[in-house]
């Protein structure tokens, strides 16, 4: 049965403090813990909300004013339908990159890198594709091998090709084109072009550049990869399960989250829901053990706070001064009571 921690409460409710105190004993406790996130984990990184009628979103629509997209669709690849659909995603991707470059790891990410720096984290497997993990010196990818953020939906700082499946890091002249919502053309394919042209052979095709994530409606290029990096993740027999920032409404993730669960519950661990928003409890029940409703910030705030120790030399995961151990501790002491 999932036990709901109503963060705001924890002034008046002896027993939301008490469950918030379990919750850090579980991460001292814990010593090969998987990290699943979501969006809600980068809200305050600097990124905009691109779905919002003030976001980011609102920005690139006023460039298409005749453009029937949605904010919903800006990850859909229904954006392919036609050419004026697929400009929008090319502004819309070029401006997002931009957000994200200046943006900056939040404190879930440094906790994240934190974990990883005591040897705690088993692996974190990310919905995002900002990056802000590798910011703090985490490696990331899709293969389990040498990677310690396994990005479930790709990676926007790189781009591919639509054709022949290039990779390559963005370019200015490539980013300007984006922007301009035109995808820029292969290089890759253009040399070959190029070269059967020079012999005389009949031209090829040219395939275009687009960011390198998957969206939704496509075939996941990577799902084998990504899916033995589970499997051996799971052999591993993690004991604890964190989920933050993310609804868990994408299949994919549901069944990560499920098959994860189920290992660290005969493990005799536990599963931790960190979100501002819950979910249908009927089908979460034997799943998540504890749902922490608040936002990721803030509990990561109530956790330094609990657990001093977990955070030792950590002290720049929140802002402002740092705060005496002796002092942090005295004060935990006296939330619990």
């Amino acid at each position: 049965m999932t036990r709901k921690i109503q963060l705001k409460d924890v002034e008046k409710d002896g027993q939301v403090a008490a469950q918030l105190q379990a919750v850090s004993q579980t991460l001292n406790k814990a010593k090969k813990i998987v990290f699943v996130t979501g969006a809600g984990i980068s809200c305050s990184a600097g990124i905009p909300d691109f779905r919002s009628e003030n976001g980011l979103y609102s920005m690139v629509k006023s460039a298409y004013p005749n453009a029937v997209v949605k904010g919903k669709d800006l990850f859909d690849a229904v954006l392919f339908s036609n050419p004026v659909s697929t400009s929008v995603f090319c502004t819309f991707m070029a401006r997002l990159r931009s957000c994200i470059l200046d943006a900056r790891p939040t404190p879930v990410h440094k906790f994240i890198k934190l974990l990883h720096d005591k040897k705690k984290l088993l692996r974190c497997y990310t919905q995002n594709i900002d990056g802000l993990e590798s910011r703090n010196g985490l490696r990331v990818g899709v293969e389990s091998k040498n990677t310690d953020v396994v990005q479930l939906h790709g990676d926007i700082h790189q781009l591919k090709c639509t054709l022949c499946g290039h990779k390559v890091n963005w370019s200015e002249p490539m980013r300007e084109t984006l922007e301009e919502g035109m995808a820029p053309e292969c290089p890759n394919c253009f040399e070959k072009a190029e070269e059967r042209t020079t012999a005389g052979k009949r031209c090829p095709r040219v395939g275009c550049m687009r960011p390198d994530i998957v969206l939704y409606g496509e075939d996941h290029p990577d799902g084998d990869i990504i899916g033995r990096s589970i499997a051996l993740d799971i052999r591993a027999r993690p004991d604890c399960l964190i989920i933050a920032g993310t609804s868990l409404k994408v299949l994919g993730i549901r069944k990560l989250v499920r098959a994860v669960a189920k290992t660290v519950h005969e493990k005799g661990g536990k599963v931790i829901f960190v979100n501002q928003t819950g979910v249908a409890s009927s089908m979460w029940n034997d799943v998540i053990d504890w749902h922490v409703e608040t936002d990721c910030d803030t509990w990561i705030e109530d956790l330094r706070m609990r657990s001093p120790e977990l955070f030792f030399k950590q002290a720049s995961l929140t802002t402002g001064p740092a705060k005496s151990l002796k002092a942090t501790k005295q004060k935990s002491t006296e939330k619990v009571k």
